[in-house]
């Protein structure tokens, strides 16, 4: 009786259930399950002899409803915990580059006979030494490159005395 269609599912559970085995497996519910989920379960005369089966049609909407809204929100919580990853990896690896960037500056200034800025270290330990390091090394680069300057001065002013008096004797010849 009722509105079920007598197909083999129907037959099968009815034959199952008239063997005083219930039927009540329900499969798990996903956004793409059925709307009808089919359950029988024995009528019993006594303890032990079943005289007629039930087969019920449990209607699945309300709870795939459920479902769909539990793994919209799981959704969207993911998507907001990748979000928040990639900012701060992001403001990670900026803070991870900046000694670099400002290595990559200073070394181009140094290479255009501009000096080095080299603001105040930031960034990890190891980055802030090598920071340090260049700084030095620039440093050490300016004053070896002042040092030949003045010697190039020195020498030139020294050549320039003898040469002219050199020039003077031959024009005077």
């Amino acid at each position: 009786a009722g509105n079920l269609p007598h197909d083999d599912e129907v037959e099968r559970l009815m034959l199952t259930a008239s063997r005083a085995v219930p039927q009540w497996s329900l499969p798990t519910v996903v956004p793409r399950s059925p709307d009808v989920a089919l359950v029988a379960e024995p009528v019993l005369a006594d303890a032990s002899v079943p005289e007629a089966a039930v087969v019920l049609a449990v209607d699945l909407t309300a709870a795939r409803a459920d479902v769909v809204r539990s793994w919209a929100l799981v959704g969207i919580a993911g998507l907001l915990v990748l979000a928040t990853l990639l900012v701060a990896s992001l403001q990670w690896t900026r803070w991870v580059l900046r000694p670099v960037r400002a290595l990559d500056a200073a070394a181009t200034a140094l290479a255009e006979h501009r000096d080095p800025d080299l603001q105040a270290a930031s960034g990890p330990p190891e980055l802030r030494r090598l920071t340090d390091s260049f700084r030095r090394m620039a440093s050490s680069v300016e004053d070896a490159l002042e040092q030949q300057r003045g010697f190039v001065a020195d020498a030139s002013h020294q050549l320039r005395n003898p040469l002219a008096a050199v020039r003077l004797r031959l024009d005077a010849s």
